[in-house]
Parts: structure tokens; C-alpha cells; sequence
């Protein structure tokens, strides 16, 4: 108990400090230099790999032989380009991020790491329907711009309607970071949860309504996990889940439908 709260202040500090380098970043035109954007990317990466995305490489078992990756929030592509490398045969990546700076990074990385043929980039947001919404970009933190009444125009798609467009990949990972919107990527990707009961890797945020997203992920026929570096996901209850968000103020969860657990522990 005493290491994970070290590892979480840890944590808070470096992510204080990264953001105070980002907003001098931008604030002095340094962020748009070649050199300047490979610094952030590289302290991003640093920071996901090291404190924040520890147990990432869990999310390998529940990628099948075959099957697709939906990425919704996708970002830079710290989560994608793994998605890219697991998946085998035809199968896919579907990255989609909606913020203009961070999408020209995220398909400039895709193509260094030679992955294009894996990963569809998507520069549009996913919610309940098809059309066009805004999106509010925060000048200071490019990983909290969120769904608005007001901000730029944004294209967004249904989960459902890309996934008929593609003849219906079966889907085995569906991964939601979008900053208090994942209510509405739910919704639009009904059906695509009906079919294939993919796992969903979902952020829970103490600012947002956590409690009701976390009844409709059960609703749905889910349970909460978390992630372990060398063993089978946990199963933890929903007060555990609210506990662990209420200690961090946001956290990764592993929604796995009803007897899928087993699967993991024999593969």
C-alpha cells in the first residue's frame, strides 16, 4: 500500500512537471519545432511507459489471433502502436482522435513505425451518431480536450456505422479515453458490443460521471478488472473501482463480459 501511494504522488509530480514543460512549450513557439515536438514525445512516452501505462502489455491477452483493435482517444498513438504490433493476419487497428495537432502526430508516428498497413488513423470523434459536434481543445494539456457545446468543428462516427463500413471486423479490444464522452461512445457502439463482446479498456474520471458510466458498463454485461503485470486481469467490485478512482482521480479499467476471464488464464 505504501509503494502505490509513493508510485501515485510519483506520478502526479512527473505529470505536473511534464505539463508545466508543455504549456512553456507552447507559450514559447518551441513546440512547433521539429526538435521541440521529439522532446515532448519522448518525456510523453517516458512517463506512459514508467509511471502512469505500467500494465499495459495485459491487454496483449485479450487480442486474439485475427482480430481488431478499436482505439478511441487514440492521441499520439502511445496505446495504437502496440495495438499495431499484437494483431496478426488481416486484422486492424481503428485510431481515432479527433484534435488536428495531436492527429498529425499520431499518423506521423504510425508511419515511422511502419504501420500503415495495420492502422487506420480516423481524424473524427466517436459517439452515438454520425455528423459533425465540437470539440472544446485545451491550449495547455493536449491530452484533455473533450466533446463541447462550443470549441472547433469535429467530424464524429458511431463506432457502429465504421465498423459496418469495414463488412464487420470481429472486434476483440475496444479502448475509450475521451475525457467524460464515453457514455456517448457506448451508445453509438451497441451493436458492435452485441456481436462480438469485445473487451473494453476504459478510463473512469472522478470529475465525470463515473458512477453512471460504470452502471452502464455493467448493464451491458460486464465486469471491472484491473491489470497485472505478470498475471490474469483481477476481478475487483464497483466499490473498488469507485475507491481507486477517488484515490487517483482518474483509472484504467478492463470491462471483460461474463466468462471470458477464463479464456485469458488458459491462453
Amino acid at each position: 500500500m505504501r509503494f502505490n501511494a509513493i508510485k501515485i504522488g510519483t506520478a502526479r509530480l512527473v505529470q505536473a512537471l511534464l505539463m508545466g514543460a508543455y504549456r512553456v512549450a507552447v507559450a514559447s513557439g518551441s513546440l512547433s519545432t521539429r526538435w521541440g515536438r521529439a522532446a515532448f514525445e519522448w518525456a510523453y512516452m517516458i512517463y506512459k511507459n514508467r509511471l502512469e501505462a505500467t500494465t499495459v502489455d495485459g491487454l496483449r491477452t485479450v487480442i486474439t489471433p485475427g482480430t481488431s483493435v478499436i482505439d478511441v482517444g487514440a492521441n499520439i498513438g502511445f496505446f495504437t502502436l502496440r495495438f499495431g504490433h499484437w494483431i496478426t493476419g488481416s486484422a486492424k487497428v481503428f485510431a481515432l482522435e479527433p484534435e488536428p495537432a495531436n492527429f498529425h502526430r499520431l499518423t506521423r508516428r504510425i508511419a515511422r513505425a511502419g504501420l500503415i498497413d495495420r492502422v487506420e488513423a480516423i481524424r473524427a470523434a466517436a459517439a452515438e451518431t454520425s455528423g459533425e459536434l465540437r470539440l472544446a481543445v485545451d491550449p495547455v494539456h493536449p491530452g484533455n480536450h473533450k466533446l463541447a457545446t462550443s470549441g472547433i468543428p469535429v467530424q464524429s462516427i458511431a463506432i457502429d456505422a465504421l465498423m459496418a463500413k469495414h463488412d464487420w471486423p470481429r472486434v476483440a479490444l475496444l479502448k475509450i479515453d475521451v475525457q467524460g464522452a464515453e457514455q456517448r461512445v457506448l451508445a453509438g457502439a451497441a451493436e458492435t458490443l452485441r456481436r462480438f463482446r469485445p473487451a473494453v479498456f476504459i478510463e473512469i474520471d472522478r470529475d465525470s460521471d463515473g458512477n453512471a458510466l460504470l452502471q452502464q458498463i455493467i448493464d451491458l454485461g460486464y465486469q471491472p478488472h484491473v491489470l497485472r503485470r505478470s498475471s490474469p486481469p483481477e476481478a475487483v467490485t464497483p466499490e473498488r473501482v469507485r475507491q481507486l478512482v477517488a484515490i487517483r482521480g482518474y483509472h484504467d479499467f478492463l470491462f471483460l463480459s461474463a466468462g471470458s476471464t477464463d479464456d485469458l488464464v488458459l491462453r
